[in-house]
């Protein structure tokens, strides 16, 4: 696995705690290693308890900071809410990892808890669009077999002919000694949001602004090209100025350009 050009400008423990605070925004922050939760009124009911899971995650290990849970709400009506057209709900549960190395074995075994509480904790029926299931893994190392196994991975089902929506898989991880971001098919977007945050942003300092010896060339032609233009015009209106006055000598008899200022 090679090494990313580019270089974090985040820690494991600063990431996670950077993305939870982005995520507060949106979603409901559960948090399981003794953080601040931030959990809204609504949302979903489903599954198991946040003293549920944390006792689950004692038990067998499993490196969960958070759950950060997204729902939305859309509908068109007509004139009443009674009178509705159609409706449709959005939901995501994301799921944050950290842990010093992931291995194959701690993949699968976090893969598997994702899809089984975010299958629990679905509201599927009328109504239901989509629900995204997002396993977001940080850690120091991983091995390259894992990352392939996650760019492979891809679970995805449909209820009812979806006519009650789907469910799709999103997988994400980051590798801080690498400096490395990836994910599968479904999880590019996650990915691409993540490389933002987590990547040292360049500094456009005036002196190195890309072209900026161009600058000055580039304004000189376009007040060169202003110029000329303008000088042009004027040639213009004064030989339409000139057969005016030819017209109105001609009309009149008599010369008119002892009073004109431009003749």
């Amino acid at each position: 696995m090679h090494r990313s050009k580019k270089v974090f400008s985040l820690t494991r423990s600063q990431a996670c705690e950077t993305l939870l605070r982005v995520y507060r925004s949106y979603y409901n922050i559960h948090r399981f290693d003794g953080g601040e939760s931030a959990i809204r009124e609504g949302g979903a009911g489903k599954g198991r308890t946040d003293e549920e899971v944390i006792e689950a995650v004692e038990q067998n290990d499993y490196p969960l900071i958070s759950r950060c849970d997204f729902f939305e709400h859309s509908q068109k009506y007509v004139i009443s809410r009674k009178a509705e057209l159609w409706s449709a709900d959005r939901e995501e549960f994301l799921y944050l990892f950290s842990m010093p190395e992931l291995t194959m074995d701690l993949f699968k075994k976090c893969k598997d808890y994702v899809y089984n509480d975010g299958m629990d904790r679905m509201n599927v029926g009328p109504g239901h669009m989509y629900t995204y299931l997002t396993a977001v893994f940080l850690c120091d190392s991983c091995d390259a077999d894992v990352i392939r196994t996650i760019k492979k991975t891809r679970i995805y089902k449909s209820f009812h002919f979806s006519l009650h929506g789907w469910m799709d898989y999103h997988n994400v991880v980051a590798v801080f000694d690498d400096s490395i971001i990836d994910s599968n098919f479904s999880g590019k977007s996650s990915a691409k949001f993540m490389k933002k945050i987590f990547y040292h942003k360049k500094t456009k300092e005036p002196g190195n602004i890309p072209g900026s010896h161009q600058i000055v060339p580039c304004i000189k032609l376009l007040y060169d090209e202003l110029l000329h233009s303008i000088l042009k015009l004027l040639r213009y209106v004064l030989k339409f100025h000139r057969f005016v006055c030819n017209l109105l000598d001609s009309l009149h008899g008599h010369c008119c350009r002892s009073t004109c200022l431009l003749c």
